[in-house]
């Protein structure tokens, strides 16, 4: 317990530097002014985000994020899906990668890839090479937990045959798309059925059987030849083999004709980049964003793809904490999307020290476990109308294991918009170490802020807008929340039942103000109850109840002004005390008849 405390009290401190208000007023770089944002405590170092911006250039924005700190019990794993041929959706690679015994809590995508999902760049999974590289940049995940970005990439490999005599030749791919005119190694992580060659491509292959070693960058395997086949098509592979092949009409068709069962076969991988052969896991990436705190030299990136898209970034700040950051796009009157610069301007503003553009488009999903939710969901909409097939994740996962027993509280009125002046009750739900939805039932909470706008579970708004942080103990178990205040919302009134903003009232002694307050911000609605509304009088009229409601105790017959204040708005209204129902119709019926000249 002590040192989960520990961790929790440090990962606090982390995102404590982090919290962005709810209006925050910046410049209209990256991915514009920020409207909203709502942060949810999901563990120990690992929170989310969902973000939108205001009007830049005419065009909105949404976002959606997850920040991993150092010292959480969550880590993050690449998966390159169950094969290399093929693609998953994120609920498949999630589904898949449990069934694997991971337990997973969070996802996005990344890779660039060719169809049918073979990722373009390299892909290492848990130390082991399961795609070489083609051209992109790469992004790493180092044993020790740290990140690394590689320029460009290259991986090298070589093979002999000891009937060579110290000849060797080059291999152009490891478990990538067919090409004709190019050298090809498969092993059984590109595909369980076969190589994929279609029907229509003559090829040759050598079966090698695998004797010592396994795939990996700057390794060695040394293999037997099995089988030469001179002509055929899609070849089954097999987890003890490799397949080497080749056009039979392209630069290397005679090449076969140099293998013969029982030849003893070496290849050699080499990567030119000696700190990524070190990494633990690899995916390709796109454009190198943010470089040493800085946007970094445009002049390679990807500028056809360089417009408003969705997008999907990762990146990481000097103190260790991994950004996944997805932005909507395609998405009319919500999200048009991020281009390359506005981008890099985004990670930037978001204090990543590096960053890197990931596949973006109709690929770009991010999804969490949210607090007592049992499956991890899409945070945010994808383009395509449902999610691709694409060819890696990064997946957040956790060696904890569900008990059903409390040791994280989530507020239930996390992300609530109040106003000014407003009071709200709190209350928890509880999740245990694996994420899942507890059900013990929470005891005694205490709850704190660093403001002290707490009594006890009341939280009572200030005047100041902006984003108040929530902790919780008790019963074993701690967590965290936010509430935010509105100070300055799109839409403010009060109204009588049929939406009216009325001008006088008659109200009985002892009778209740019964009116409503309407609010929203950006279109978004704010539940607001008597509670935000302080109440000044010309004349003695009342008083408000300890829920905020106005009561009429004046002596009959008199009559004032109430006026009522929610912060810095105002409403004024006309009261009449009258002493019952009956004196209040006359009153009604002698004021009908002033208007309208008729009385005696």
């Amino acid at each position: 317990m002590y040192n989960r405390i520990k961790r929790f009290v440090a990962a606090m401190l982390v995102v404590a530097c982090t919290v962005l208000p709810i209006q925050v007023s910046a410049a209209d770089s990256g991915a514009g002014t920020m409207l909203e944002s709502k942060r949810t405590f999901i563990a120990p170092g690992l929170t989310s985000y969902a973000r939108s911006y205001g009007e830049s250039d005419g065009m909105r924005q949404r976002a959606f994020s997850l920040e991993l700190s150092p010292n959480s019990d969550v880590y993050p794993i690449v998966m390159a899906c169950d094969t290399i041929w093929g693609g998953m959706t994120m609920d498949a690679i999630i589904g898949y990668a449990e069934q694997m015994g991971y337990h997973v809590v969070g996802a996005v995508n990344t890779a660039f890839f060719y169809s049918p999902g073979v990722p373009i760049g390299i892909a290492v999974e848990n130390g082991l090479l399961r795609a070489s590289d083609d051209g992109l940049n790469a992004f790493a995940i180092m044993e020790d937990g740290s990140y690394y970005i590689a320029r460009d990439p290259e991986t090298m490999i070589t093979l002999s045959n000891e009937a060579w005599g110290g000849e060797t030749i080059s291999v152009d791919d490891l478990n990538k798309r067919y090409h004709d005119d190019r050298l090809h190694l498969y092993s059984s992580a590109y595909s369980t059925v076969s190589t994929r060659v279609d029907e229509d491509e003559t090829v040759w292959a050598v079966r090698l059987l695998i004797d010592e070693g396994t795939l990996k960058l700057n390794g060695t395997l040394r293999f037997t030849v099995t089988e030469v086949l001179p002509a055929t098509h899609a070849v089954p592979i097999g987890d003890e083999y490799m397949i080497l092949t080749g056009s039979a009409e392209g630069p290397h068709a005679d090449l076969w004709q140099r293998f013969a069962v029982g030849d003893r076969v070496t290849v050699q991988i080499q990567c030119n980049d000696e700190k990524l052969a070190r990494a633990k896991y690899i995916t390709g990436c796109g454009d190198i964003l943010v470089e040493n705190g800085r946007i970094a030299d445009d002049t390679d990136w990807m500028h056809h793809i360089g417009g408003p898209n969705p997008r999907t970034m990762v990146g990481w700040r000097a103190d260790g904490t991994l950004v996944m950051y997805v932005a909507e796009g395609r998405n009319p009157g919500v999200a048009d999307g991020l281009t390359l610069q506005m981008a890099a301007e985004e990670m930037l503003r978001q204090g990543c020290t590096f960053a890197v553009n990931m596949d973006g488009g109709g690929s770009s999903v991010i999804g969490v476990r949210r607090p007592g939710a049992w499956m991890i969901e899409a945070l945010n909409y994808t383009s395509d109308g449902g999610q691709r097939q694409c060819a890696s994740y990064i997946l957040l996962v956790t060696d904890q294991t569900s008990d059903g027993v409390a040791q994280y509280w989530h507020l239930k009125q996390n992300g609530m918009r109040v106003l000014p002046g407003q009071r709200v009750y709190l209350s928890v739900f509880g999740t245990d170490t694996g994420l899942y939805p507890a059900v013990n039932a929470p005891q005694q909470i205490i709850y704190a802020d660093e403001k002290g706008l707490l009594e006890e579970n009341c939280y009572t708004a200030p005047e100041a807008g902006g984003s108040h942080r929530i902790t919780m103990w008790g019963s074993g178990a701690f967590g965290e929340g936010s509430i935010h205040v509105i100070s300055e919302p799109t839409v403010l009134k009060i109204v009588d039942d049929f939406g009216r903003k009325p001008n006088s009232v008659i109200l009985e002694q002892g009778e209740r103000l019964e009116l409503k307050v309407i609010a929203s911000h950006n279109g978004k609605p704010i539940p607001a109850d008597h509670t935000v509304l302080r109440y000044e009088m010309s004349a003695p009229l009342g008083k408000a109840d300890a829920d905020g409601v106005f009561i009429a105790d004046a002596l009959a017959g008199t009559t004032g002004t109430l006026t009522m204040h929610i912060g810095s708005y105002t409403q004024q209204l006309q009261v009449t005390v009258v002493n019952s129902r009956t004196d209040a119709s006359q009153h009604r019926m002698k004021t009908a008849l002033d208007f309208l000249g008729l009385a005696g």
